[in-house]
């Protein structure tokens, strides 16, 4: 099994056809990362990570671990209205000066599904991958899939201010659904 950091090469079931009537699925999705620090509060430092990641100006709504099968990935986000109501799959994690901070996500890929799992943690960023790993590799078994491949992004950081924040966010477009 592969382990891959190449999203435009994993995220390719767009072969698969579901029965979507009265359903809406996001049409398409992209993935961003980033961090932020603040001296003023931890909520300045969330919002700085999020400005890093380009989507601080939005509402952001928390999907479940999953990436509908008929979304396709695209590589260059898109601008999206302020204020907007927008679905993303987030993984994220604070913690204080002197802290070494990490967020990962992974997504298994079987030949029917995507299954997507968030990790973070204060520690290096390799012990968030490991555990992503495992955590893929169980949720395909327990669905009784076969995992064909592992697309893992993720981010560290070591906090220098007094509160800093990282984040690893799978966004869905609002504007385009199936």
């Amino acid at each position: 099994m592969n382990v891959t950091r190449d999203p435009e090469k994993f995220f390719n079931l767009g072969h698969l056809t579901p029965e979507t009537k009265g359903l809406k699925f996001p049409s398409n999705f992209w993935i961003v990362k980033g961090e932020g620090q603040s001296d003023t509060s931890e909520l300045n430092a969330f919002d700085n990570a999020l400005l890093s990641c380009g989507i601080a100006g939005l509402n952001l709504i928390q999907y479940s671990s999953v990436i509908p099968f008929s979304s396709s990935f695209i590589s260059d986000p898109i601008t999206i209205p302020f204020g907007s109501q927008t679905g993303v799959i987030l993984a994220k994690e604070s913690g204080g000066k002197g802290v070494k901070i990490s967020s990962g996500i992974a997504v298994g890929k079987s030949s029917e599904y995507y299954v997507v799992f968030e990790n973070h943690k204060r520690s290096s960023v390799h012990e968030v991958e490991e555990e992503l790993l495992i955590q893929v590799k169980e949720a395909v078994g327990m669905r009784g899939g076969s995992l064909e491949e592992i697309f893992i992004e993720s981010v560290e950081s070591d906090v220098t201010m007094e509160y800093g924040y990282n984040i690893v966010a799978i966004v869905f477009d609002p504007r385009l659904y199936k």
